[in-house]
């Protein structure tokens, strides 16, 4: 009952992450009122799943079992004589409410920034045949190659730095990459090496700077989002037979990212020019 212990306490005691409530669900889900605080069925369902594993998906509109509404209330009356008691202000629980509600507000960010995201890029309007076929004459080159790429990756500058100072040392790509995974002795697919990749299946911060790179040769450090990429290209092949219609899904899919990526950047441009913000660490 813990995360119904959160709800409650966020939404009917003041701690909200946002000024603007959510909003309550109809009348008729109500399954119970405890002193006037309406418990509701998707309070029941979640009951329900955590008590009964093999209950996944119950279908819509769907009884309650009366012994789950009996548990819910149980449960909600224990919550609201214990905040009565002055309970809630114990520091495990508030050190856990914290937490959960850090959670919360991550998924209400994510969430929200998402719908606003494609909002924006709903407004870039759709794709037509003419974006794609010049998209196509644009990179048509680029469409038909395939690049045989390792890569290491890591999440910190300092990690990158190191393995680009062994890199510049003389050690081999292999070697280097290899101290970064756990590989079984075993195996013989080795983690770092990614094969062939087709331009579109590259990540975009790759893609100013792959072509650059001769074979056998490797790349400076690429860093985007907190990740940071060194990559070897072992080889590159062209397949002469890629025409527009075997691109088409190439095509539109970069198509869309490079949408998404406007909208993204006027997005955050537009919101950090009129924010007020106090970095405070």
């Amino acid at each position: 009952m813990f995360i119904l212990l959160v709800s409650l306490t966020m939404w009917s005691c003041g701690g909200r992450s946002s000024d603007a409530p959510p909003v309550p669900p109809p009348d008729a889900d109500v399954v119970a009122r405890v002193n006037g605080v309406a418990l509701h069925t998707i309070d029941a369902e979640l009951l329900r799943r955590q008590h009964d594993r093999s209950v996944r998906d119950p279908p819509a509109g769907g009884e309650i079992p009366q012994p789950v509404v009996d548990t819910l209330i149980r449960d909600e009356l224990r919550a609201q004589e214990a905040i009565a008691r002055s309970l809630d202000r114990d520091p495990k629980y508030q050190a856990e409410l914290r937490e959960k509600e850090a959670v919360f507000a991550a998924w209400r960010r994510e969430s929200l920034g998402d719908l606003l995201i494609a909002e924006q890029t709903a407004k870039g309007g759709e794709i037509t045949e003419d974006d794609a076929r010049a998209y196509f004459r644009d990179h048509q080159a680029e469409l038909a190659t395939e690049t045989h790429v390792l890569q290491i990756l890591m999440r910190d500058r300092a990690s990158i730095d190191a393995v680009e100072a062994s890199l510049k040392s003389g050690r081999s790509f292999e070697d280097v990459a290899a101290e970064h995974f756990a590989v079984p002795p075993t195996s013989t697919k080795k983690p770092w090496d990614l094969g062939y990749l087709r331009w579109a299946q590259m990540p975009e911060p790759w893609k100013p700077i792959i072509g650059t790179v001769s074979v056998g040769g490797t790349s400076g450090v690429i860093e985007s989002g907190g990740r940071y990429w060194i990559l070897s290209v072992v080889d590159r092949r062209t397949d002469p037979s890629v025409d527009f219609d075997r691109a088409r899904p190439d095509v539109m899919h970069a198509l869309e990212v490079e949408r998404r990526s406007r909208a993204v950047a006027t997005v955050d441009d537009e919101l950090g020019q009129k924010a007020q913000i106090e970095r405070v660490k």
